[in-house]
């Protein structure tokens, strides 16, 4: 008996030895359950699994045009040694060698949950540049406002969209650190504030001369306009600076100007005289 019992020790002994070599059940690194396996299955399990591709999807709900992006592109690296260090100090907890095998000759083993975090380095400027790149091929910029000859009426451009880079990073890097999901759907940012502007009017405006045959700036034809949006104080101000002969124009002021010199109502004479030079354009009832 002294001898079965010793065979059966021994037996027990190695078989014990053999299971210290795997890691304990419950242990998860990095998202994936490594309990059961050897050191060298495990480190090679959560590396192999972090080194697969992405794949990502631009503005496409079919999945049909897909974007591939290699972790190794990016100077991925895992710190496998601190990573598997943490693992072993965690099963240290439950007491040393000789207290856990006679809790497992006694059948009073406990599965803890323990869940090592990624630690993992890459270089996030090499991703950004990589998705600015994945923005200039895929971009759909807004269309420019236009405008109608025919009937003087503008329009705004088609909307469009664009790479939301910002939130795209944090995606990519969410997706880079799950190790069964390896998918993602970048995000876009729509682009329709393309209504008309005061540029567009102005352009109609100077197209609108010359299909008319009037050269705005031409040698025998000028044309000055000045337009100010009185709520966002925007201006068009088209040859501003010319100055032109005020003619019969300068009559209106002139009308202003002796409004501003009457307390009473004009006479009779100066009545006479006011509806001679504006509706007569009489030069001498002017002056």
């Amino acid at each position: 008996m002294v001898i079965v019992a010793t065979g059966l020790l021994v037996f027990e002994l190695i078989s014990f030895s053999q299971r210290e070599e795997q890691l304990p059940s419950g242990v998860r690194v990095a998202g994936l359950n490594v309990g059961g396996l050897s050191k060298r299955d495990a480190v090679t399990l959560w590396e192999s699994a972090y080194a697969q591709p992405i794949t990502m999807y631009y503005n496409d709900s079919n999945g049909s045009h897909p974007i591939v992006l290699n972790p190794d592109q990016l100077g991925w690296r895992i710190s496998s040694d601190p990573m598997l260090a943490d693992v072993l100090a965690s099963t240290e907890t439950d007491g040393g060698f000789w207290q856990r095998f006679i809790n497992y000759l006694l059948g009073n083993e406990e599965t803890q949950s323990r869940d090592i975090p990624l630690l993992v380095t890459y270089q996030e400027n090499v991703l950004e540049a990589f998705l600015l790149d994945v923005a200039r091929r895929y971009d759909n910029p807004a269309g420019t406002p236009g405008y109608d000859l025919q009937t003087l009426t503008t329009f705004p451009g088609e909307p469009g969209y664009a790479l939301d880079i910002d939130s795209a990073i944090l995606a990519v890097d969410a997706t880079l650190r799950n190790p069964t999901d390896r998918k993602v759907n970048l995000p876009t940012e729509d682009l329709s504030n393309n209504r008309p502007q005061m540029k567009t009017l102005e352009s109609l405006l100077i197209d609108y001369l010359d299909s008319q045959g009037f050269i705005y700036d031409g040698q025998t034809t000028v044309a000055s306009i000045f337009i100010m949006d009185l709520i966002s104080g925007e201006e068009i101000n088209i040859l501003g600076d010319v100055a032109y002969s005020a003619a019969s124009t300068i009559k209106v002021p002139i009308m202003i100007d002796f409004y501003r010199t009457l307390a009473f109502e004009p006479s009779q004479e100066e009545a006479w005289l006011l509806a001679n030079s504006l509706l007569c354009s009489n030069n001498s009832s002017s002056n």
